[in-house]
């Protein structure tokens, strides 16, 4: 049911009010979001063009990308506002402008809106079982015919990857993770998510995981200490014990290797996830 035949004075109110109104039936404003790592293939090259970074003119090299979009759609929105009349719609498609959400082909009755990958909000999730694949992927595509010898162009726009509790503490393969600033140039921060996981395989969507605790307690290298320091964030630390051994786990396997990789700054941020419904 409709708005307008839910409450037929509604056509009547101020052109404001109603604007207002629609306003306020918007979605929240999307938040840090999980997207997920499901296998090879979003490491692609490309010529490089003028206007590209690391182009020079007369030079044959390749531009060797991170494609966030071939991550999949893990931020869907359903937005009903769409469908209800001219007024609402105008309102729900400048919002959708606004956040750079993108209008899905339908899948059943009704199209679904996604919203790329956005790196100052966003994370990649991999998981135990996916995660060499995830660190040697660059590393072996640059050994398959088409790029072998070639100089590449590196372009990542990725921030920041999430992992398990349970994988931080128990894998050695952590020690990878400064590793991954050669090919991830812009990775600064690892997210430990604690306590429930998300799954994207066993759930009938559509929904999305978003972050929470993103504010609270992390650890920050120190590169001329050679340490981690710990900050204490606007969150009160209820398990001290937990974020002890996150310290020790992070002094322990990635201290050796933050130091010889020379990294400036990096930061380890304990989190939340949190299913939401669309």
């Amino acid at each position: 049911m409709t708005t307008t035949a839910a409450f037929p004075s509604f056509p009547a109110l101020p052109f404001e009010l109603r604007d207002q109104i629609w306003h306020n039936a918007l979605p929240e404003t999307p938040s840090l979001t999980l997207f997920f790592f499901r296998g090879k293939g979003c490491w692609v090259p490309r010529p490089l063009v003028k206007g590209d970074p690391g182009y020079i003119a007369g030079r044959d090299q390749l531009g060797f990308d991170f494609l966030t979009d071939r991550l999949g759609h893990d931020h869907p929105f359903d937005l009903p506002l769409c469908f209800v009349n001219h007024e609402a719609r105008r309102v729900a498609l400048g919002w959708l402008k606004e956040q750079g959400i993108k209008i899905q082909l339908p899948t059943d009755d009704r199209p679904l809106f996604v919203r790329p990958f956005n790196p100052e909000l966003d994370a990649l999730y991999v998981t135990r079982d996916k995660w060499e694949e995830f660190c040697r992927e660059p590393t072996d595509r640059m050994f398959e015919p088409d790029l072998l010898d070639q100089n590449v162009d590196l372009d990542s726009e990725l921030v920041k990857i999430a992992i398990s509790e349970a994988f931080f503490f128990e894998s050695e393969a952590i020690s990878w993770i400064p590793e991954l600033e050669m090919w991830y140039d812009g990775f600064r921060v690892l997210l430990v998510v604690i306590g429930p996981q998300p799954d994207f395989g066993s759930i009938p969507g559509p929904w999305r995981w978003e972050l929470e605790g993103t504010e609270g307690p992390s650890f920050f290298w120190n590169k001329d200490n050679e340490a981690f320091d710990f900050h204490g964030g606007n969150e009160d630390v209820s398990d001290k014990a937990l974020y002890e051994k996150i310290g020790e786990t992070a002094k322990s396997r990635l201290r050796e290797p933050l130091i010889q990789r020379r990294l400036d700054h990096f930061q380890i941020q304990p989190v939340f996830a949190v299913r939401r419904a669309v």
